[in-house]
């Protein structure tokens, strides 16, 4: 496929942006990345205030007017998830390796007899209480740090942030990357959580809590997520909670995730362009059972999950960069071995009832502004956590309200932590 001049341009931007993640340390190295002060909030509105009057009475003078009703501000539920929490953040970076599973031949890529990853986790340095887990798996042809302003917002209300490049779907994977090595992802998130709760020099180890852990994915990382939180022959029993966006659900065997109870958040923009929504969301939402949620970004897309996606955000939609990058590393056929690899769908269903991530690359509405669907995430990605993983009752109501957030649509079913 020949990339267009100004796709061309910003994808290098875009991964000369990403290239910014330390490097990893094989010792490990901690960087300071972000001060956590509960004052330190992110722009959700210009909400009104009712005015006061001047002498500080309650009623107007004589002959004033009424003071004109406020409408009440539409983003209030979300920005208390919005704002950076109390605590100071840093990050550390090293290498790990799983010398028991090796890395499929690939293309040019002869393959390896095991499985390396470059790790970066976010952590609250200051941290006094038990900090619970949150993996987060990226997406096809993306990286570790493609979500880190989630990652850095997660650690300052508390929570230890893990993402590692998995080796085969990273967008500098050898050989090119291949979605059907996401057969492997579980497996590697376990590795992860055993790799963490055995670094008891890390800066980090002190307070980690490995008994409360939430895994959260973009895209095929959303995948990943649903199948180590639910799969019976994938799924790591560690996991109490899982938040999935726009996962390509319709490749997967939805049925599976009926068979345990685990908190389930799905969000999916229903202008996606890549993984439609009518095939992927709903199916997803109504095989899960409760508790679980949908929000819906009503006007979202696909790549504007990850907040590298502002890099773009002078586009209509940023899809179509996402399309251009990812068409031609899915060959004819892949998808259907991808079904087939995880014991869904088989390929004839897949080829019949899965639209191809794509297949209209002359037709993109516009989407929603890139801030705010990446604020939509973040909100409810931190609503979700301090729901289900410290148990903040009114977190959980937020999430079941749409956060109130004028443009998400919510279903949900029996949110309580």
């Amino acid at each position: 496929m020949r990339q267009h001049p100004l796709a061309a341009a910003l994808i290098a931007a875009l991964l000369a942006a990403c290239g910014e993640e330390p490097s990893p340390d094989p010792a490990g190295g901690a960087s300071d990345v972000a001060g956590g002060d509960a004052s330190d909030s992110a722009a959700v509105s210009d909400a009104a205030v009712d005015a006061e009057p001047a002498d500080g009475s309650e009623e107007p003078a004589d002959g004033g007017e009424e003071p004109a009703e406020t409408s009440p501000d539409p983003f209030a539920l979300a920005a208390p998830f919005l704002a950076r929490g109390p605590n100071h953040v840093s990050s550390w970076s090293s290498t790990i390796v799983d010398t028991s599973r090796p890395t499929a031949a690939n293309g040019s890529f002869e393959g390896a007899p095991e499985r390396t990853f470059p790790l970066t986790v976010w952590y609250p340095d200051d941290a006094t209480a038990p900090s619970p887990l949150v993996v987060y798996c990226h997406g096809f042809m993306s990286a570790r740090g493609d979500n880190r302003a989630v990652a850095e917002l997660l650690a300052s209300h508390g929570f230890t942030v893990a993402a590692v490049d998995f080796p085969l779907t990273n967008r500098t994977a050898p050989g090119g990357a291949n979605i059907v090595d996401i057969a492997n992802q579980p497996a590697d998130v376990s590795f992860l959580i055993d790799q963490l709760g055995a670094m008891g020099d890390a800066p980090f180890a002190p307070h980690l809590d490995l008994d409360d852990i939430a895994v959260v994915g973009v895209s095929l990382g959303a995948m990943t997520s649903l199948l180590v939180g639910f799969h019976p022959d994938y799924l790591d029993e560690r996991v109490d909670a899982v938040i999935a966006a726009a996962p390509p659900a319709c490749y997967a065997p939805v049925e599976l995730l009926a068979t345990r109870s685990v908190p389930l958040l799905l969000l999916h923009g229903d202008r996606d362009a890549i993984v439609p929504y009518a095939e992927n969301a709903t199916p997803a939402y109504e095989a899960a059972v409760a508790p679980k949620a949908l929000v819906t970004v009503l006007g979202g897309n696909h790549t504007n999950f990850a907040d590298a996606a502002l890099l773009m955000s002078a586009l209509p939609n940023p899809d179509t960069i996402g399309c251009t990058a990812i068409a031609s590393q899915i060959p004819e056929g892949e998808l259907g071995a991808l079904a087939e690899s995880l014991g869904g769908r088989s390929a004839a269903e897949v080829d019949a009832e899965c639209p191809r991530p794509c297949a209209a690359l002359d037709s993109f509405p516009e989407a929603i502004d890139v801030q705010d669907q990446v604020d939509i995430f973040s909100a409810a990605v931190v609503a979700w956590c301090r729901a289900y993983l410290v148990g903040d009752e009114a977190a959980a109501a937020a999430v079941r309200d749409g956060l109130t957030w004028p443009d998400v649509s919510t279903v949900a079913e029996e949110l309580s932590p």
